[in-house]
């Protein structure tokens, strides 16, 4: 059967519900057929679709055929996917309706929003449409914030023939460009103490890796004459200037006027403003310029693969950027504090930002969170704290980043923290809250971490892992271990505050060089709690890497009782005693599915524990010293009812 376009047709009653906003929409072969028959123009398209790539939708068998807007880190679209049902296909195989860039004419209910890409990402026109994002955004964006008179310590000056490392205090102030990229494995353009002299001088256009050099054409484009670039602005083989520059990224990203991401470059060489190679499309009809292509990939994939978000100091240059304008292999895409929006479509998101809700997309959100927790702060800081509006944001934001983050890859193992220190100074300013080496000290919470199990290696290369990982935090934080890390049940039930909460008494983090936030040296916490004495672990399932359970001793139940254990490093926990007393599991908070008519005595929780092996003939001010190995958990025996052994001690742990 042959599909025709009809101009003036009424679309059907399921197609006259559909909107970029409205969802998903789901239909079946037949009654798309029907109602592209009898003029739908929308059911009409679809059926296109299936002719021009397969053999019509009669070789699809039980085919079902949506319309639904794509949901990722940007602006909703609408597309089009064929699912064969009796295949099982995870992903089904995706269209795009678009249409050129210049047509600005009414095709089905304005449900076209895509747009062909420029043919060049430094064409005249894609550049005046950055202009305008640009533009816009700094004349009609009140939240984004409004950069200070600030320029780095040292910034490239790109006003002369050929750039030149300058210092940016002997320089007239004006704003400026930072780059994110990825550095590669290939050796590329930096700075160290024996070329510093030479980039004062001058910096050969012949010497520049591609990303460089594409990134001082788009600044120069956009009226800029400084560009801040790592490697090139901190001194590489300086230990001290390191430590002096990464302590301050959070200005250098947030004072920027815009950061250039170069998304998916594997390294300097590979430039950003390449010619992008042509997409196959067909032409559906002449009368409305619509044309169908194979999709993109969805934003959240283009985002989420690309070689630059796999490098972990990208990903608070990227949220800590109040604009930043990502280069893709497709198109460019446009993010600030108030919106984003992408070259192949019309659309620009401007969904209203929610306090305490934050997406895995990392960025839009977390730009809109931390815009209200300055808000928020500034308002308490006249009118008193409002209860539970700062923290809650706050407590929403950190274990995501953190989950984030450490599935991501470092070159070194000594920026486990300095890599995020920009983000966890920005949230302390605006907090007020005291940072412990990747756990915030206010939130209990923050010690639950587990690692990812299925990140593991071999056990001997676990343990090499291990041993070249070295110490970078006390075994109480995240950066403790190489692995990723991430909690559980954060953000699905609710904390049950009692006297039995544990509690930090004491805190001690030294850090190296002058970021406090950044590279530690030593640290402890002193804490006070509720506590068993573990018996026996018992390894579960040869496929199960944390299928580890725990037995504590119970006032009235001699044959004890098991626990849930996520052991930090599975293949290094020595057993305990069989009197127990080496290792012990330290209440530290109840949780619950909900407060709603919550009673003690009959509604279900869990009961959530540390688990703490002793370090022998270790001793700080005398008292003896704990180390974490785990955590531990159960629903069956909360602290609170039963006769549970529960004893009250207080425990050093690095």
């Amino acid at each position: 059967m042959s599909f025709e376009l009809k101009t003036g047709s009424n679309l059907c009653d399921e197609c006259s519900k559909l909107s970029p906003k409205s969802g998903c929409v789901i239909r079946d072969a037949e009654s798309l057929s029907i109602n592209a028959e009898l003029g739908c123009p929308c059911c009409t398209l679809i059926c296109i679709c299936a002719e021009n790539f397969f053999a019509g939708l009669s070789e699809i068998e039980e085919a079902q055929i949506e319309t639904f807007q794509e949901d990722g880190p940007g602006p909703n679209e609408v597309w089009i996917s064929i699912r064969d049902l009796p295949l099982a296909q995870d992903k089904p195989l995706r269209f795009e309706v678009f249409r050129k860039q210049d047509d600005v004419g009414v095709a089905i209910n304005d449900l076209v929003l895509l747009r062909q890409p420029y043919e060049h990402p430094f064409s005249t026109i894609a550049m005046e449409r950055v202009k305008r994002w640009l533009q816009t955004c700094q004349e009609s964006h009140f939240q984004c914030t409004k950069q200070l008179d600030f320029l780095p310590t040292r910034v490239i000056d790109l006003s002369g023939e050929e750039p030149v490392l300058i210092d940016g205090i002997n320089a007239p102030h004006g704003h400026y460009i930072t780059l994110s990229h990825c550095w590669g494995l290939k050796i590329m353009l930096t700075t160290t103490q024996e070329t510093k002299t030479e980039r004062y001088k001058g910096i050969p256009l012949s010497l520049l890796p591609k990303v460089f050099e594409d990134a001082i054409k788009i600044a120069k484009i956009l009226g800029m004459i400084y560009l801040w670039i790592d490697s090139l602005c901190i001194i590489q083989d300086s230990v001290e200037d390191w430590q002096k520059e990464s302590k301050r990224m959070h200005e250098y990203y947030g004072n920027s006027i815009l950061t250039i991401s170069a998304l998916d470059s594997p390294d300097s060489h590979h430039g950003i403003l390449n010619p992008r190679e042509s997409e196959p499309f067909v032409t559906l009809t002449s009368e409305q310029n619509l044309l169908l292509r194979k999709g993109f990939p969805a934003q959240r994939d283009v985002f989420g693969f690309s070689p630059l978000n796999s490098r972990a100091w990208a990903l608070q240059e990227r949220l800590l950027s109040t604009r930043i304008l990502h280069y893709g292999k497709h198109e460019i895409f446009w993010e600030c504090m108030t919106c984003s929006a992408r070259e192949g479509s019309t659309v620009v998101s401007d969904e209203p930002y929610q306090p305490g809700y934050v997406v895995i997309s990392e960025g839009m959100d977390f730009k809109r969170i931390m815009g209200y927790l300055k808000r928020q702060s500034h308002l308490e800081a006249m009118l008193g704290p409002a209860a539970g509006s700062v923290s809650s944001g706050v407590e929403s934001i950190w274990f995501r980043l953190v989950t984030r983050y450490t599935i991501r890859d470092l070159t070194k193992v000594s920026d486990r923290l300095p890599a995020i220190s920009g983000l966890a100074s920005q949230i302390a300013q605006v907090t007020k809250r005291e940072y412990l080496a990747g756990i915030w000290k206010e939130d209990l919470e923050d010690l639950l971490w587990i690692i990812v199990p299925y990140l593991y290696k071999t056990p001997t290369r676990a343990k090499e892992i291990i041993e070249e990982y070295g110490y970078q935090a006390p075994s109480w934080s995240w950066a403790s271990t190489p692995w990723a890390s991430y909690y559980p049940r954060r953000g699905r039930e609710h904390h049950l505050p009692n006297d039995s909460d544990l509690r930090i008494i004491d805190s001690k983090v030294s850090t190296i060089g002058h970021n406090p936030f950044g590279q530690v040296k030593d640290g402890h916490l002193k804490i006070q709690g509720y506590y068993l004495n573990v018996l026996q672990f018992h390894e579960g399932a040869k496929d199960d890497s944390v299928g580890i359970s725990l037995q504590t001793e119970s006032f009235d139940h001699p044959e004890t009782f098991f626990w849930t254990a996520s052991l930090d490093e599975i293949y290094n926990v020595e057993k305990p005693s069989p009197k127990g007393g080496n290792y012990v599991a330290i209440f530290v908070l109840e949780k619950v599915g909900s407060l709603e008519n919550f009673d003690e005595a009959t509604s279900p929780s869990h009961s959530y524990c540390l688990l703490l092996v002793l370090c022998e003939g270790q001793f700080i001010n005398g008292e003896k010293v704990w180390k974490r190995v785990g955590t531990a958990e159960t629903s069956r025996a909360p602290r609170h009812g039963g006769n549970w052994n529960w004893k009250n001690g207080t425990f050093v742990v690095i």
